[in-house]
Formats: C-alpha cells, structure tokens, sequence
C-alpha cells in the first residue's frame, strides 16, 4: 500500500505566547525580549547614575514588568516621600543596582550595534505614522503626535536610536500614540547623550539614556526611564512599566475536512497575525 501525506492548510488569525518567550524583531536584529536585553533592569520604573534621583510633586511609579527604583553608585533618593510605588523596592547604592546598571550598558551596546532597516524618519517625529523597525538618527524630537503601527503583529518591536537628544515638545501636544497591536514593552529609546520630556506630554518605550532623563512636569510614560551615568529627574509624572499583553493563538483549519489540530512549532515560529502555513499529517 502507498502512503500518502496529507496536508492541512492554516491560517493563523491571531498568534502570540505568552509575554516575554519570543518576539518578532527586526531581521537586523537579535530575537531578544525586553528581559533579555535588559536582564534584572527590566524591573525598574526608574534607574540612575548619580548622588541622587531628584523627584518635585506626587510621582506614580506602578508596574506588572516591575517598578523598582535603583541608584549607583550614590544612595539618594530626594522627593521619594512624593512618590507612590506600591510594591517597588529602592535600591540605592546597593548590588541589585550595580547589577542593573552593567545589564543596562550592556542592553545600549547591543541596540546601538544595531543597523536601521527602515529609512531615516528626519530629526520631527510628530505627524508621521511609522512600522516597526530600527531607525536612526543624530537627533529626534516629537512635537506633535508620532503613531507607531505595529502592523497587526504585537510582536513588532520598534527601536530608536539616537546619536545625541531625544526631546519631546512642552503643553501637551507631544504625544506617541499605538496602534494596531503596537505594544509599549516594544518600543526602545536609545539615546547617546541626554533625553528631556517635556511638559504633559504623553511617551511610549523605554528609554536607554547615556546622560540625562529629566521629566517635566505631568510627562507620562508608559515604559522607563533609565540613565547609564547622570541623574534621572522627575517632576509629578506617571510612569507605568507594564509586561506585554498576552494574545491567545487561534487558528481556522482549510483542508481535508479537519476541524482540530495544534499551531506548528518550527523555526518560523511564532506566526504572524493573518499567515497562512502548511501542515503535512499522516496516512
């Protein structure tokens, strides 16, 4: 008797694991997670390198990835009494700090060695529409909205890299805005000098500082803020450092009748929303 495969055509509607096991970056890029690329750091709402992280007014630090505040080499933490961080730990001067200050030199290295894929957006983010990639630039500054569309994938990462400053407009009208399954875990700000956010602007992505963080008053951040040698400044801000939301895997099956059958597992994996695969079954 001959054998026969046969075959099941899929298409994946909708495919994620669960947060942090393996996301979809750019092809310049290494497939690492936030955890990975920044190891113990990716706890902190908040990491600095300075004789103190100076905090004006009511601050909300809140997380699910972590929100810990750290400091090294000093051990000051001025304005911390304003600073709600319920289920956060402070680490000043101490070896969880210096830990996560090496991962987060280590983290701007490996996303600096980082060729762009995507064409150099100009210094004036604010009125473009951007996918996922990595762009580079000397300089970028958002003063008005930059919308990041994650192109139906939520795995899609976005990485900034700036030579020099990032700084986004004062009054409010800096904002970045996600879209279509776009997701702020994803989103990195490496930025070689100093990065200021300005009044009530509302920012995405963690931000990978070599000198400076300050955040103006009432700058929301939805990600961190992390300087490798200088202080991190805030002033009456939310800064929220969440996981990625788990999407669940589902799958219509188009072939030979079937109706049941698992998501393949292959170094593919995993799909993009709205792929379609094959899967060779037996006799």
């Amino acid at each position: 008797m001959t054998k026969v495969n046969k075959s099941l055509s899929l298409s994946i509607l909708s495919v994620l694991p669960p947060p942090f096991s393996s996301l979809l970056i750019p092809p310049t890029a290494t497939a690492l997670t936030p955890v990975q690329y920044l190891g113990p750091a990716s706890t902190y709402g908040v990491l600095a390198n300075t004789p103190n992280i100076p905090n004006t007014g009511p601050t909300t630090i809140s997380r699910t990835a972590g929100n810990n505040v750290g400091i090294w080499t000093a051990a000051s933490f001025v304005g911390a009494g304003s600073v709600t961080m319920t289920g956060g730990t402070q680490n000043l001067g101490n070896t969880p700090a210096q830990t996560a200050q090496a991962d987060l030199t280590t983290a701007m290295v490996t996303l600096n060695g980082l060729s762009a894929n995507q064409p150099d957006p100009g210094v004036e983010l604010g009125g473009q529409t951007l996918p996922a990639g990595v762009y580079s630039r000397g300089t970028f500054g958002i003063t008005t909205t930059l919308t990041l569309n994650g192109g139906g994938d939520p795995n899609a990462i976005f990485i900034f890299k700036a030579a020099s400053t990032l700084i986004t407009a004062d009054g409010g009208a800096s904002k970045v805005l996600l879209t279509n399954q776009a997701q702020a875990c994803n989103v990195y700000w490496v930025v070689n000098s100093a990065a200021t956010l300005g009044t009530n602007s509302i920012f995405v992505g963690h931000v990978l500082s070599a000198a400076a963080v300050t955040a103006k008053t009432g700058a929301n951040i939805q990600g961190q803020l992390m300087s490798r040698d200088a202080a991190v400044t805030m002033d009456t801000n939310v800064i929220t450092n969440n996981n990625c939301a788990p999407v669940t895997r589902t799958v219509t099956y188009n072939g030979n009748t079937s109706t049941s059958g698992t998501v393949p597992v292959d170094s593919l994996s995993p799909y993009v929303t709205g792929s379609s695969v094959t899967v060779l079954g037996n006799s």
